[in-house]
């Protein structure tokens, strides 16, 4: 604004001592009487268009300043950024989880919470190692993990080594069996399933439910051109089995789905 009023004040003072340079002293008085209406009406003209033209130029760079904002954010969700990638990948993956499943079942108590546990821990360990490199991990050091994650979410609605029919589940939430394993080669997940499935699909049939999860932690190390994928979902008959695998020793991202 002082920066508008200082070009309208520098303009009329020059429109004036102009109108007084041009003057004959001799006749000054008369003629300033004769003038002083034209001088008036052009000293608000010009103010009037000294306002309008900087008030065009303030909105104008206003405009302009908003589009380079907006093309700024823009790029960011555009950029390959890794925590913007991880963010889409983790909704594809619950997207994919409830669309594979019956409508009726995905609304039910509870497996939308776990999904968003399991999958939240998942992401958390991608951006961090779960455990220091080259270190030997052993199933248990696993489960104690995912234990201390679970509980601060469930507390005791989390079942901790529960005996199901001859054997012990890792973990039983809303009665949804979860079972945690440990791999040291870098697998297809379909292997993985495959040493696992008859376990799991009986802490299924034991408990009367129809979807149950596997949690793998593989313990290799990954590679630039490293693409296998962590989140599937098997049916055998009428149960639902939801593999996840959390891949250790980055950098690199795992490929989703």
């Amino acid at each position: 604004m002082n920066y508008i009023l200082n070009e309208i004040i520098t303009s009329n003072n020059t429109i004036v001592s102009r109108f007084y340079e041009s003057i004959d002293p001799q006749y000054a008085d008369s003629i300033f009487q004769k003038e002083r209406h034209n001088l008036e009406r052009k000293i608000i003209d010009n103010a009037v268009q000294n306002v309008l033209f900087n008030f065009k130029l303030f909105f104008s760079n206003t405009r302009k300043g908003l589009r380079l904002i907006l093309r700024e954010i823009d790029g960011y969700w555009n950029r390959p950024e890794k925590i913007i990638v991880l963010e889409t990948q983790i909704k594809s993956m619950k997207e994919m989880i409830m669309r594979q499943l019956p409508g009726s079942f995905v609304k039910r108590d509870g497996f939308t919470s776990i999904c968003d546990a399991l999958l939240s821990f998942y992401s958390s360990y991608q951006d961090e190692n779960l455990f220091p490199n080259q270190e030997i991990i052993n199933e248990s050091d696993f489960h104690k993990k995912v234990y201390e994650y679970l509980h601060l979410l469930y507390g005791e609605r989390i079942q901790n080594k529960k005996k199901v029919g001859s054997g012990n589940v890792d973990f039983l939430i809303f009665n949804y069996p979860l079972d945690v394993k440990v791999e040291d080669k870098l697998d297809e997940i379909e292997k993985i399933f495959d040493k696992y499935k008859n376990q799991i699909v009986a802490y299924c049939y034991k408990r009367k439910s129809i979807a149950g999860f596997l949690f793998a932690y593989d313990n290799t190390a990954k590679t630039s051109s490293f693409s296998k994928k962590d989140l599937d979902i098997y049916k055998i008959e009428e149960y639902f089995i939801i593999v996840l695998i959390l891949r250790g020793n980055f950098p690199f991202l795992s490929k989703m789905a």
